[in-house]
C-alpha cells in the first residue's frame, strides 16, 4: 500500500516521516468514521426497535386466554423476538466499533498478538509490512532481518554515540533518529492496513450473515408470534359476543328483553309463528288493497292473496 495522496516532502530525508504522517492521518479518519457509524446505527437501530416494541407490546399485551400456556409462550415468543432483533443491531454495532479501536504496534509482531493488538488472521498482513522494510535495509555487511533488529540496530548507534566526543555524537544520533522514523513509519503503514482490513470485511457475507439472520429471525418470531395473539384475542371476542349474543336471545324468547335491547352485533332472531303470522297478515292486508286498486293483473292479485292466505293460515298457532 502506498502512501496517501498528498504533497511530497522537499526534502528525501523527510519521507519516513512524511509517510508516518499520511498513513496515520488515514487510519484516524477510518476510525472516526467508524466511531460515527457505529453510534449512528446503535443509535437509531435500537431507538426504532423500542419503538416499534412499545406498540407491539400494547398490543399483545394483555395476553388472551385467561392466562392459558400457550398464550404466555407466545408473549415470551414476542419478547424474545425482540431481543434477538435489539441483539442483531448490537452485535453489527460492536463489528463496526471495533474498527474504530486503535491499533499498537511495536516491532515484534508476536508480542503484538499476545497482547490483543492484531489477531492471528492480521499477522500476515503485519508481517508483509514489516518484510518489506526489512528487506530494503538489508545489506551484506549489516544484515538486518527482521523489524525488531533494525530497531536494535538504533539502539546500538545510540549507545555507541553516548560514549563519543560531543562533536561526533550528532551523525550517530541522525543514523539512529533516521532508522526509528523509518520504524516509526512501517509500523503506521501496517495498522492503517490492519484497519483497512476491518472495516472493508464488515461489508463482507461472513461478518454480515450472523446479525441478518438473527435480525430475521427475530423480526419473524415477534410477528408471528403477535399474530397469533390477535387471532387468538378476535377468536376469544366472538366467543364472548356469541355467549352475549345468546343469552340475550334466551331473554328475548322469555320476554324479559325488548328486541331493541339486545347487544350490539348481535342477528336478529327468527320470529315466531305468531309474528310470522301478524307479519303475513299486513302483507294481506297491503296487497289486497294494491289489488283492489289495480286495473289490470286481477288474476296475480288473487293467486298472490291465496299463497299469502294459506302461508298465514299454517304459521297460525
Amino acid at each position: 500500500m502506498s502512501a496517501p495522496a498528498g504533497p511530497a516532502p522537499a526534502d528525501t530525508s523527510d519521507t519516513a516521516l512524511y509517510q508516518l504522517k499520511r498513513f496515520s492521518e488515514a487510519a484516524d479518519k477510518i476510525r472516526s468514521n467508524a466511531t460515527t457509524a457505529a453510534k449512528t446505527l446503535g443509535g437509531l437501530g435500537t431507538a426504532g426497535i423500542a419503538a416499534v416494541g412499545v406498540a407491539k407490546f400494547s398490543d399483545v399485551f394483555p395476553l388472551p386466554g385467561g392466562g392459558d400456556s400457550r398464550a404466555v409462550l407466545l408473549g415470551i415468543a414476542v419478547i424474545v423476538g425482540f431481543a434477538l432483533m435489539l441483539g442483531a443491531v448490537l452485535l453489527l454495532t460492536g463489528r463496526i466499533w471495533y474498527v474504530s479501536e486503535p491499533v499498537f504496534t511495536t516491532s515484534d509482531i508476536g508480542t503484538m498478538v499476545r497482547l490483543g493488538s492484531v489477531t492471528e488472521g492480521e499477522r500476515p498482513l503485519v508481517d508483509a509490512v514489516y518484510k518489506e522494510t526489512v528487506d530494503l535495509n538489508f545489506t551484506p555487511t549489516e544484515p538486518v532481518r527482521s523489524l525488531k533488529a533494525y530497531e536494535a540496530k538504533a539502539i546500538d548507534l545510540e549507545r555507541e554515540a553516548a560514549g563519543k566526543p560531543v562533536a561526533e555524537r550528532p551523525e550517530l544520533l541522525a543514523q539512529a533518529t533516521a532508522i526509528r522514523n523509518d520504524i516509526r513509519a512501517t509500523q503506521a503503514r501496517a495498522a492503517t492496513l490492519v484497519i483497512r482490513k476491518r472495516a472493508a470485511a464488515i461489508g463482507t457475507v461472513a461478518r454480515l450473515s450472523a446479525p441478518v439472520i438473527l435480525f430475521a429471525t427475530g423480526l419473524a418470531m415477534a410477528n408471528l408470534s403477535a399474530d397469533g395473539l390477535d387471532a387468538w384475542r378476535a377468536t376469544d371476542k366472538k366467543v364472548a359476543t356469541v355467549k352475549a349474543c345468546a343469552d340475550a336471545v334466551e331473554a328475548l324468547t322469555k320476554n324479559k328483553i325488548s328486541m331493541d335491547e339486545l347487544p350490539p352485533g348481535c342477528g336478529k332472531p327468527a320470529p315466531s309463528a305468531a309474528q310470522t303470522a301478524d307479519i303475513l297478515t299486513g302483507l294481506m292486508t297491503r296487497y289486497t288493497t294494491q289489488c283492489v286498486n289495480a286495473t289490470a293483473g286481477t288474476q296475480d292479485c288473487v293467486a298472490v292473496l291465496d299463497a299469502i292466505g294459506k302461508a298465514a293460515a299454517n304459521a297460525t298457532p
